[in-house]
């Protein structure tokens, strides 16, 4: 019996002896190794193969700062499970893998790495308070200036210890474009940007090996060159020095480790796009680092991270036996629609998609842009959906005395001024590529310019700027900062006298719109064809002309559209009950009827003189006139 009882007893110490050793091997925590920018930038030999070390095994770094742990605690202050005006682009909130967790992010961008993009609009509803909108500023130009200096110094590392020389080149893409540095791939790429706040339910108790296979974020690799982030804050830990302990990720044997951060750092960590996009002369690959997250029941926790991506038409991958090429925008729609089958998160956009920089933060940000409205064309023009400053604004005059137009274009397609200005669509379009250039206007083959003698601001404010045939953001006004382009590209509403012009003939066309239908039905009897369906072509081309002039979202023209219908509609209806009157009282005075036979009889007349292809509506409206026709009838002959 004592024997039994110490045989099961072994058996169970040595069963808690192994979930402990099982339990310490999978929670090993690893401190991430720290660079400092001096370090980084002084190419130091044993550093750089300290780096090309880090590099090709785990792939993850960290660079020491100041006040980035202090910008990012602000976040703890908003409100991210707000509910705000909707879930968009750039405002959302996420169930996480584990089924427990919720994120709520506010996404913004930077084109290239010199122009940030405003927070957005709506960001407000979750932070309101102005204090904490500037510190997220300030977290987000300590990051760039960071990530800018870490780009040189992997730029650094390419030719010195991968095998890349000066001028070799790292990518390429559809338009033949190729880029030799990585600093030149991120200047041409839109980088993603997400605060993102984290809320953990309290869940129940659970084993370890339980507590691992429910990953907040599952393992995986970030599609983008790398991801620098600032480690996560616990809001309701009391002190911002708190270590966050929920980043995992797999070490050069492929085992899972705790990764342990400064608070007060910079974190860069490779992408995919650095193993597998980046051309080298050596098969020594950087590391593209493999991470997951998990966080305790019950947490709150903030983060930040700037994915440093690859510009649009890249060439990220080529079929070896067709040679077709695939560009970044086909794998990100690719990813898209594997997560909308699977239900999954992008992991773009889910993990993006020194010291702070001592320049002025407002100097750097550019406000988005849906038209021209927000540029003045004096110091600064619309291209890439922003208002980019005018290159060589004191010589303005100069260029378009000598017959120059600024034109939003593609440097690099310069062999033809409209081939280089087609990518760039007048500036409706994302494209960091690009930029202005003054180009004499003989020689823009057909291409729209942006800036010319016609359209340059004088000293005096102009009554509106740009041009647009459509709002986007719902009804303006007469007199908007933006001009109205009505219908034709020539037709530029910028003046009282176009804008009345304009009314009037929109009046003038909606009338001449119900006098065609008026005219078709007189001809509804007619057997010339051919003149019927000239009006019903004309008819077809007037209305929709008018639905354009609808489709800019101008107050005025719109009402000038139904004012003009209604005008036409009662005039011509008018003229045409007036006549149906005449020709049924003729007849009825020529004709006998007996006594309570008269309505009907007029009813009768009435549909004989009516016209077909009339709608029902008019229909009834024509059975309504009998009525009333019945009954002035009666009323003349009582008073006669």
């Amino acid at each position: 019996m004592s024997f039994q009882l110490l045989t099961t007893l072994l058996a169970v110490l040595s069963r808690n002896l192994l979930m402990t050793v099982a339990t310490a091997a999978s929670s090993s925590s690893t401190n991430i190794p720290s660079f400092s920018l001096e370090s980084l930038l002084h190419h130091d030999p044993l550093q750089q193969q300290r780096l090309h070390h880090i590099l090709t095994t785990t792939g993850i770094f960290q660079v020491p700062t100041k006040h980035t742990n202090k910008y990012l605690s602000t976040l703890c202050d908003c409100n991210l499970n707000h509910s705000s005006s909707g879930d968009n682009d750039t405002t959302s909130t996420t169930l996480m893998d584990d089924r427990t967790t919720r994120r709520s992010t506010i996404a913004t961008m930077t084109v290239g790495m010199e122009h940030p993009l405003a927070l957005p609009k709506n960001a407000a509803e979750w932070c309101p308070n102005t204090a904490t909108q500037n510190a997220l500023e300030e977290l987000r130009d300590s990051v760039a200036h960071v990530s800018t200096e870490v780009m040189k110094a992997l730029d650094e590392h390419q030719m010195s210890a991968v095998g890349a020389v000066s001028g070799d080149v790292l990518l390429e893409d559809v338009y033949g474009r190729n880029y030799t540095s990585l600093s030149a791939i991120s200047q041409a790429a839109n980088q993603l940007e997400h605060f993102h706040m984290y809320h953990q339910q309290q869940k129940q108790a659970t084993t370890a090996e339980e507590e691992e296979s429910k990953n907040t974020l599952d393992w995986h690799t970030d599609a983008g060159l790398f991801l620098a982030f600032v480690p996560a804050i616990h809001c309701d830990s009391g002190s911002n020095s708190a270590k966050d302990s929920s980043f995992w990720f797999q070490n050069e044997h492929g085992e899972p480790e705790q990764a342990i951060f400064d608070p007060n750092s910079i974190v860069f960590m490779m992408g995919t796009g650095m193993q597998h996009w980046i051309s080298t002369t050596t098969e020594t690959k950087i590391k593209a680092t493999r991470h997951a997250l998990r966080i305790p029941a019950g947490q709150n926790r903030v983060w930040y991270g700037m994915m440093h991506l690859v510009p649009e038409h890249a060439i990220v991958q080529r079929d070896f036996k067709t040679g077709q090429a695939t560009t970044f925008q086909d794998l990100k729609h690719t990813l898209a629609s594997q997560d909308n089958n699977n239900d999954d998160d992008d992991e773009i956009i889910s993990i993006g998609c020194g010291h702070a920089s001592t320049h002025n933060r407002r100097s750097r940000r550019l406000g988005s842009a849906t038209d021209s409205s927000e540029c003045n064309n004096s110091t600064n023009f619309f291209c890439w959906m922003t208002c980019m400053d005018i290159p060589h604004a004191e010589h303005k005059e100069e260029y378009l005395n000598d017959d120059y137009s600024l034109y939003c274009l593609d440097p690099s397609l310069l062999d033809n001024v409209a081939d280089a200005a087609a990518p760039c669509a007048t500036g409706y379009i994302h494209n960091p590529a690009c930029v202005g250039k003054w180009k004499p206007t003989s020689q823009a083959n057909g291409a729209i310019p942006s800036i010319t003698s016609e359209t340059t601001q004088s000293d005096e404010v102009q009554y509106c700027y740009g041009g647009t045939s459509m709002y986007m953001d719902g009804f303006h006004w007469i007199h908007d900062t933006t001009c109205t382009i009505y219908l034709f590209q020539s037709w530029i509403l910028n003046g009282t006298g176009k804008w009345v012009a304009a009314s009037i003939g929109t009046v003038v066309a909606a009338m001449l719109l119900e006098f065609i239908l008026y005219m078709r039905k007189l001809l509804s009897r007619s057997s010339n064809l051919l003149v019927s369906t000239l009006l019903y072509g004309l008819q077809l081309t007037l209305g929709y002309l008018l639905m354009l002039v609808i489709m800019t979202y101008s107050g005025l023209l719109f009402v000038c559209t139904i004012l003009g219908l209604m005008m036409g509609h009662a005039v011509w209806n008018v003229k045409h009950n007036l006549w149906q009157r005449y020709i049924i009282k003729n007849r009825m005075n020529a004709k006998q009827y007996a006594p309570g036979q008269e309505k009907a009889a007029a009813t009768m007349e009435l549909q004989e003189a009516s016209l077909e292809g009339a709608t029902p509506c008019c229909m009834n409206g024509m059975e309504d006139d009998s009525d009333e026709f019945f009954s002035n009838n009666k009323n003349d002959e009582l008073a006669a």
